[in-house]
């Protein structure tokens, strides 16, 4: 960020052709021209640094490129995870039949996708098809909501709680 700051101006890292608009310094000189552009349904954070002419750092320039790197998929979510905190886990939680079932109610896993996870959880169930979760499964990312998409990433310190639709409702 010192690099940043150090240009006196308006300036972005520039990663991959894209402008990371939150590795960015605005100048408080602009505040002004944000108001403008708010009031004129333009809300992009791009059009503010456009608008003060601002200068485009190259992300490689940086003293630690990898902090203004993208994560638009699960995929680069998870290497990004992976990176930071090698053992990162996560925690897989069985209720109902399927605790019953395999044994045990509570583990640790290496984070990864939710296929990724339920794939190798040992827990003698057959839990996923190439088409998703087996129907009679029930799956929720930290008690928040059921969720079916294998490739939802679950990071570090989340919890997965997998039980029988039955006993879910």
């Amino acid at each position: 960020m010192a690099q940043l700051l150090a240009c006196g101006k308006a300036v972005a890292a520039e990663s991959e052709g894209f402008v990371e608009t939150l590795c960015a310094v605005y100048p408080c000189a602009l505040a002004p021209v944000a108001t403008d552009l708010l009031d004129a349904g333009r809300m992009r954070p791009l059009f503010l640094l456009e608008a003060a002419d601002f200068l485009r750092l190259p992300a490689a320039e940086l003293c630690d490129p990898r902090a203004v790197r993208g994560l638009n998929s699960p995929a680069a979510y998870l290497a990004a995870v992976r990176e930071v905190e090698p053992d990162a886990r996560a925690t897989l939680e069985l209720l109902g039949n399927a605790r019953c079932s395999a044994g045990w109610s509570a583990r640790e896993v290496p984070v990864g996708t939710l296929g990724e996870i339920l794939a190798g959880a040992e827990t003698g169930l057959e839990l996923c098809t190439e088409q998703g979760l087996v129907k009679h499964y029930l799956a929720s990312l930290d008690g928040r909501e059921f969720v079916r998409d294998l490739e939802l990433p679950v990071g570090s310190g989340e919890t997965v709680l997998l039980l029988d639709a039955l006993a879910g409702g």
